[in-house]
């Protein structure tokens, strides 16, 4: 696509604390934030690859940088992850810990992403490491990754009751079979379909009750299929077949639809029109399902090639449901748009919510109460309906990323300008977000306070 701008480049520094989000309408074509979910998948692929290769076009962001630091101190060699002009990280296998070694710490910072998918791989070579991170990622939950890591023979030493930080492993991982519960996070099924597949012998992982966020299960099976891995899935039971090896090579990443959900959000609900890509076809994310809904609320969707392109179809949007077990990452975004309907929008599921980087459910009503709109608890979920009754919001404690970036689609559709903050949670996945809006036709002030690093 012929891009006003790209996330490729080192983007505009965010605003200081706070600043001063002005509405207006949107349109423009931009080419899309690289995706976080396949740039983390993609770095794990590179550390148990056996050859070397690049990462096309990976999305730099505090959570990628923080499994790239993780999968350099497990032994790859990893070169462009600190120049933020680089569309290339280039890597090769260096030299793995082994039993010998003592004991290694590997800091997740404030990606559950990391912690998560990158812990059973550091139990491979059965060198003795220790897992750290930030305060809010210590109460995120651990517990039944690493009940299947001890049945698998790892050793665990756990934190303290109530935390999940920090904990001590020492492997080898070993080939064998276990249980994991479905409905606390995909990313414990992902930790293991990744690393299981290169120990000598087969392995089953059965899933318990329905899987929360299925579309990043599928993201996983397509990373590794495209790496030459097979598994077998059959209902809610995964064979994985020992002894395989991956295939290294060039690893494109795809936009970001999580990202970009922002951006089509600020199209539906300012009147405007949005194009971004690259989405290629066969990459699996969850968030593409918001121009299902969107579509459902009136707006226009269309594909154009590898983009998709929004434009508004007026306020207020028509009435929607969604699924929040699918696209939980959705859901602050959600109870926006349902803030400016003007028919009872029905988001169900969502349990999982209380254990984000903040609690998004609490989060989330907090956001909707903002806006005036009306919120009731109902057995499902939530029963949203707007229109919003706010003239401005005065958002300066918005520390959780997405909370943040939802918050501004919302205020580029109120009359008066909103005060929001603090800008740098935007880095945490989408460090491009002010350049982009700006470039989309937003304004964006500084305002007083004291700044942030870009």
């Amino acid at each position: 696509m012929n891009a006003v701008t790209s996330s490729r480049t080192a983007p505009e520094g965010p605003p200081p604390v706070p600043f001063v989000l002005h509405p207006g309408r949107v349109a423009g074509e931009i080419s899309g934030s690289p995706s976080k979910s396949y740039t983390h998948r993609a770095l794990l692929r590179a550390l148990l690859s056996q050859g070397g290769g690049e990462l096309l076009q990976p999305l730099r962001s505090e959570d990628t940088l923080a499994s790239a630091r993780v999968a350099e101190v497990l032994g790859l060699s990893l070169d462009g992850p600190e120049d933020p002009a680089s569309d290339r990280w280039r890597f090769h296998p260096g030299n793995p810990p082994g039993p010998a070694t003592s004991r290694l710490l590997l800091d997740a910072r404030e990606s559950g992403t990391t912690l998560r998918l990158f812990s059973a791989a550091s139990a491979l070579s059965g060198a003795s490491v220790q897992w750290q991170g930030a305060a809010s990622l210590a109460v995120r939950p651990m517990d039944p990754l690493l009940d299947a890591l001890e049945l698998l023979g790892v050793q665990v030493e756990r934190a303290a009751p109530g935390r999940s930080l920090p904990f001590h492993l020492r492997g080898p991982l070993r080939a064998g079979s276990v249980e994991l519960p479905g409905g606390t996070s995909s990313q414990f099924l992902s930790a293991l379909l990744f690393s299981l597949p290169v120990l000598a012998g087969e392995s089953r992982i059965d899933v318990l009750g329905p899987q929360v966020s299925e579309p990043y299960v599928e993201a996983t099976l397509h990373a590794l299929a495209s790496a030459g891995v097979q598994v077998a899935k059959e209902g809610t039971t995964y064979h994985v077949p020992g002894g395989q090896r991956y295939r290294a090579g060039t690893l494109p990443i795809p936009a970001d639809a999580s990202s970009a959900a922002y951006l089509f959000a600020l199209a539906a609900l300012t009147g405007g029109k949005v194009r971004v890509g690259p989405f290629p076809e066969g990459w699996p994310q969850a968030d593409l399902e918001l121009l299902n809904i969107l579509r459902a609320a009136g707006a226009g969707v269309r594909r154009e090639g590898e983009d998709y392109e929004v434009t508004a179809g007026g306020l207020p949007l028509g009435g929607f449901e969604a699924d929040l077990d699918r696209s939980p990452d959705l859901a602050p975004l959600l109870g926006v748009l349902a803030s400016f309907a003007g028919e009872p929008c029905e988001l169900r599921g969502g349990t999982q919510l209380v254990h984000k980087e903040s609690d998004r459910r609490a989060g989330t009503e907090a956001l909707v109460a903002s806006l005036g709109a009306r919120l009731e608890r109902v057995p499902t979920g939530w029963r949203i309906q707007g229109p919003p009754k706010a003239r401005r919001l005065s958002l300066t404690d918005l520390t959780d990323h997405r909370m943040l970036l939802s918050a501004c689609v919302a205020a580029s559709a109120l009359p008066e300008p909103s005060r929001l903050g603090p800008a740098s949670a935007a880095a945490k996945s989408y460090p491009a977000f002010f350049e982009h809006a700006r470039t989309l036709g937003l304004t964006i002030e500084r305002t007083e306070g004291r700044g942030v690093p870009p």
